[in-house]
């Protein structure tokens, strides 16, 4: 999961599980966020946040994902 922009902005990704310890990647990005990595056939959730520099959150989302192959 990335997300790219020509500036740099606040922004990143985390994955969530209920076995292993949450895996992310935060900080002040000009190209991307991430990426992090789960252990193959856990359930958990992704979550992702970007700020503009002005400090104006234009990304914040929760996602529920299910088991990976």
């Amino acid at each position: 999961m990335q997300y790219v922009s020509s500036y740099t902005r606040y922004r990143g990704v985390r994955l969530e599980d209920n076995y292993t310890a949450d895996t992310e990647d935060f900080g002040a990005y000009s190209q991307y966020a991430g990426p992090v990595y789960q252990n193959k056939g856990y359930r958990g959730r992704a979550y992702s946040y970007m700020e503009e520099p002005s400090g104006n959150v234009v990304v914040d989302n929760l996602l529920a994902v299910g088991t990976c192959d």
